[in-house]
């Protein structure tokens, strides 16, 4: 039961986690498209997280823009992204 307890509430609290960077995402990316004056029309992400395609496919349904990923981990400005993964 202890152990249960423990993983709900740790799973509780990468969620809750989550959903603050996205609700801060949501501001810059805000903020971003005011002063620029152009829309922000897709995101590219890597890293651990990206990994969980759930975890992806809800952020681009939150954030309501496209997510690509980067093909190859650990990503930088040589590789390619797949703009439409989610």
């Amino acid at each position: 039961m202890l152990v249960a307890m423990c993983l709900e509430e740790n799973m509780r609290s990468v969620f809750e986690k989550f959903l603050i960077a996205v609700i801060v995402l949501l501001k810059v990316i805000d903020a971003m498209n005011k002063d620029s004056g152009i829309t922000v029309s897709s995101l590219k992400v890597d890293g651990g997280m990206t990994s969980n395609n759930l975890l992806m496919q809800l952020q681009a349904d939150l954030v309501g823009i496209d997510v690509g990923m980067f093909t190859h981990f650990p990503a930088d400005t040589n590789q390619d992204w797949d703009p439409g993964s989610f």
